[in-house]
This record gives structure tokens, C-alpha cells and sequence, in this order.
């Protein structure tokens, strides 16, 4: 049975992985298909390997009360008090 992939939980790596730089995902998510269109997915595993190699994994970003609310609008996560406004950067 494969496992799950640690940047696409649920996903099964069944070797047909690459390796890819860093500056060739960048261009994977923001030139491909074309320049201009964003590809989140690969955004996504880029973001995670650049926190992964600095070793910021549990590092919080803090962040201003308009910050937590535009969160708190987007997002369904639990209510978030003024005091409590930090987002963990975690995968």
C-alpha cells in the first residue's frame, strides 16, 4: 500500500515523484501553462519546502487585528480573539 505524500496528504506516492529546484517551482507556479496564470498547488508545495528548509516550521507570524479578521472572514476556523492573533506557519 503507498504511502501518503507529506506535501500532498492523501496523495499516494507511487514513485513517479521528481525533484525539482526551488527556482523551477517558482516558474512551475507562476509561468505554467502561461505566464501570469498561478498554479496554488505547486505555490503551496514551493511555500512548504522554502519553511521546511529554513527550519521554520513552528515559527507564528503575528498579526494586526485587520489581518485576523480578513482570516477570520475567509477562513472556517474557530473565533479568534483580538488577543489571539497569530497563524501558525505549520503544514
Amino acid at each position: 500500500m503507498s504511502e501518503s505524500s507529506p506535501l500532498n496528504p492523501g496523495m499516494a506516492d507511487d514513485g513517479e515523484s521528481g525533484d525539482f529546484t526551488l527556482p523551477e517551482l517558482v516558474d512551475l507556479a507562476l509561468c505554467s501553462p502561461e505566464v501570469g496564470a498561478v498554479n496554488f498547488n505547486i505555490l503551496r508545495i514551493l511555500l512548504h519546502n522554502i519553511i521546511e528548509k529554513l527550519g521554520i516550521v513552528d515559527q507564528k507570524a503575528t498579526l494586526n487585528d485587520l489581518q485576523a479578521h480578513q482570516i477570520n472572514v475567509s477562513l472556517p476556523l474557530p473565533k479568534r480573539t483580538p488577543k489571539n492573533t497569530s497563524l501558525m506557519l505549520t503544514s
